[in-house]
């Protein structure tokens, strides 16, 4: 019974010592465990743009090279992207994803000419054009108070529009619409690949080409 009280009065003397330390070994076993769920996120090798890549360009194999990415991002095989188009500007270092692509090799157009993608800000604007229809490009900035709407291209025909939106990459601008291939010039493709993230592009549309 004695120990008993001795120990009972040694806890009530010690007590604020007592509880630091419990206070002390809880905040290390914390730490502990934070620091072993904060561990280095596992990298992988992707293909990754080796130098700025404007709207519209055919990929070539000086356009691509290997880069280190922690965010679980699938890209293609250097040999299937090249031939292909970039469907926006791919900045350097930028992972190439499906998703910044259009087949490129599976059209065909006249020499001189190229196959062009555009990125629609409306998607029910892309809804309403068909292969074969001829349209004019005209773009605006994102604050129409910044300047005027310009026309980048005229008559050039829709080769076909893509059902995926370009926005739904994540690496895109968001509203950035639906992508549709055009038909186009060297000296038009030079043109349209001036268009700036944040412009709002669209386009009007005219007679339908015949064969």
């Amino acid at each position: 019974m004695a120990d008993v009280r001795r120990t009972t009065s040694f806890i009530w003397r010690h007590s604020t010592l007592i509880r630091a330390v419990l206070a002390g070994v809880l905040l290390i076993a914390g730490l502990l465990s934070w620091m072993s769920n904060s561990a280095v996120p596992q990298t992988q090798e992707v293909v990754v743009a080796s130098r700025d890549i404007v709207s519209g360009a055919v990929l070539t194999e000086e356009d691509l090279t290997l880069g280190n990415d922690s965010l679980g991002l699938a890209t293609m095989d250097s040999s299937d992207l090249v031939g292909e188009i970039a469907r926006g500007p791919i900045d350097s270092g930028e992972p190439i994803t499906s998703s910044r692509i259009t087949p490129g090799r599976s059209l065909q157009v006249l020499p001189g000419r190229v196959v062009f993608p555009l990125s629609l800000t409306d998607e029910r604007l892309a809804a309403l054009l068909v292969s074969g229809d001829v349209v004019n490009v005209l773009a605006a900035p994102g604050d129409l108070a910044d300047g005027d709407v310009r026309i980048l291209a005229r008559q050039v025909e829709v080769l076909t529009v893509s059902g995926e939106s370009a926005s739904g990459s994540g690496l895109a601008p968001p509203g950035a619409g639906a992508v549709v291939l055009l038909d186009v010039s060297e000296a038009q493709a030079s043109e349209l690949s001036r268009i700036q993230r944040s412009d709002r592009v669209s386009v009007t549309i005219g007679s339908r080409q015949t064969s």
